[in-house]
């Protein structure tokens, strides 16, 4: 048989019609470009207080109603920048519920919160920010009423390791092998 030029597209074309391919490519660019739906970001960064003074330290998150929540690091000034889907990308414009997370450790058992427990979670913060726009003058003002930081033991169960062959540190005997 002599070599032919012709690539075999016909059964191809039985096993791929050009309406499925046409529909897998647009059923593959919508979900690439989700679905045509664009999110409008505005950069936001601001800085959070606690009694009047800069937070040194912790973690932000901001969360529409209806949307996709944003975050960042506190630095040791306070300042934050928000950031959605990529780092510093902003924030969708709107009202959100906000909460702070900020913690030092005092021993390797014993945290002390720096806010309080009611606004480091979305369901019980009374923190919101609005934004309408571009700023960087964010502020988030956190008072603690006068109430000491709650100090939190972190009850540790369970053998923990030791590498150096010694017994398991949480005080119970190790068992026999």
């Amino acid at each position: 048989m002599a070599p032919t030029s012709e690539w075999p597209t016909a059964g191809l074309r039985a096993a791929f019609p050009p309406l499925a391919v046409g529909l897998f490519i647009g059923m593959a660019l919508a979900a690439a470009t989700g679905c045509g739906r664009r999110v409008t970001l505005v950069p936001v960064s601001g800085v959070v207080e606690v009694d009047g003074k800069p937070l040194a330290g912790g973690a932000i998150t901001v969360a529409p109603a209806d949307g996709r929540a944003a975050g960042g690091a506190i630095e040791a000034d306070g300042r934050f920048t928000l950031s959605t889907f990529a780092p510093g990308d902003g924030v969708m414009p709107g009202r959100h519920k906000v909460v702070v997370n900020a913690s030092k450790a005092l021993s390797d058992r014993r945290v002390q919160w720096l806010v309080p427990r009611s606004l480091r979670s979305l369901a019980t913060t009374s923190l919101e920010l609005e934004v309408i726009g571009p700023t960087d003058a964010a502020r988030v003002s956190i008072s603690t009423a006068g109430e000491k930081p709650e100090i939190e033991v972190i009850d540790v169960r369970g053998d923990i390791p030791d590498l150096g062959g010694g017994p398991p540190r949480n005080g119970y005997p190790a068992e026999a092998p």
